[in-house]
C-alpha cells in the first residue's frame, strides 16, 4: 500500500512539519495549490520506478536500496550569495565523538553565543541573512553538519547531528541561544536532553517526529509501507532508541524553556 499524503489540520503546531503549508490571504487561511509550490529537487525517475518495482517483488531489496538513500544528503551546490560568509567567517573544522568531520563557520563581535544548524542537505552558511541582522551583537556559531557542505558525499543522520553540536559547545563555547532549521530543530531539542542549556530556541519547518521523516522520504521515493516501517525498524536497532523518544513532539513539551 503506498503512503497517504499527510492533510492539513486546521491547528498546525510550531513543531509541526510534513503537514501543509499555507499562506493567508485576505485573512483566510488556504492550502496551497501544487502549481504554487516551487520544487527545488524532482527525485530521478529512476529511482522511483525502480523502488516502486522492488517494492512490489522484493521488499527486502527495497528497504535496503531506501537505507542507501534516506542517509546520504542531496549534493546542492553552495550559491554564491552565501560564499562572503563562508570565506570571512573563522572556520573551525572538529570531530563529534564518533569521529565524524564536520565544519563551524564563526562571526561576529558579541559576547552571547547563538548557535545555529541547518537541516538535510543544508549548510551552516545557509543563515548568511540572520547572520548579518546578529553579528554585531552576537558571536554567531554556525554549524555545516557531518555528510553536508564541504563533507559531502558521507552517509550522516539526525543523532550526528547531536554530537556536531555537543562537540561545539565543548569547543568552542556554550550557546545562549539556538537556531535550528528543519532536522536542525529536531537535533536541538535533543541536545537539550542531552545536556544543552540554551535560555532561548527558535525553530523552523522542524518535523514533528521521525515516522514523519521516514514517511515523507518514502512517498517521495515511491517506496511502500513495509519499506517505511523497515526504516523504522532499522533506525532502532542500529541506533538503539525509539523513534519516538528522539522525535520533537515528544521532546518539546518536556522543555520549559521558550521557543517558536
Amino acid at each position: 500500500m503506498p503512503i497517504a499524503s499527510p492533510k492539513c489540520t486546521p491547528a498546525i503546531k510550531a513543531y509541526s512539519s510534513y503537514a501543509c503549508i499555507r499562506l493567508n490571504f485576505g485573512g483566510k487561511n488556504r492550502p496551497l495549490n501544487q502549481a504554487e509550490i516551487k520544487k527545488s529537487f524532482a527525485v530521478p525517475t529512476y529511482i522511483t520506478e525502480t523502488m516502486r518495482m522492488l517494492s512490489r517483488f522484493s521488499p527486502f531489496l527495497a528497504t535496503r536500496m531506501a537505507l542507501y538513500l534516506f542517509f546520504k544528503p542531496l549534493p546542492f551546490p553552495i550559491p554564491g550569495r552565501e560564499k562572503e560568509l563562508r570565506e570571512r567567517s573563522i572556520t573551525h573544522r572538529l570531530l563529534t565523538k564518533s569521529g565524524a568531520p564536520f565544519t563551524v563557520f564563526e562571526t561576529g563581535t558579541g559576547e552571547e553565543i547563538v548557535l545555529m544548524i541547518h537541516g538535510w542537505s543544508g549548510r551552516g552558511s545557509q543563515f548568511f541573512k540572520l547572520a548579518q541582522k546578529l553579528q554585531n551583537d552576537y558571536r554567531l556559531l554556525l554549524i555545516e553538519a557531518p555528510g553536508h557542505g564541504a563533507h559531502l558525499g558521507k552517509r550522516t543522520h539526525m543523532l550526528a547531528f547531536v554530537e556536531a553540536i555537543e562537540a561545539t559547545e565543548q569547543a568552542l563555547g556554550k550557546a545562549k541561544f539556538a537556531v535550528g532549521h528543519s532536522l536542525g530543530g529536531m537535533a536541538l531539542f535533543n541536545s537539550l536532553e542531552q545536556g544543552s542549556s540554551f535560555q532561548k530556541l527558535v525553530i523552523a519547518g522542524t518535523p514533528a517526529n521521525v515516522r514523519n521523516v521516514t514517511n515523507d522520504f518514502c512517498l517521495k521515493v515511491a517506496a511502500n509501507e513495509r519499506v517505511a516501517e523497515g526504516l523504522l525498524s532499522h533506525i532502532q536497532k542500529r541506533f538503539a532508541v525509539l523513534p519516538e523518544a528522539v522525535s520533537t513532539d515528544f521532546l518539546a513539551p518536556k522543555n520549559t524553556i521558550p521557543w517558536v
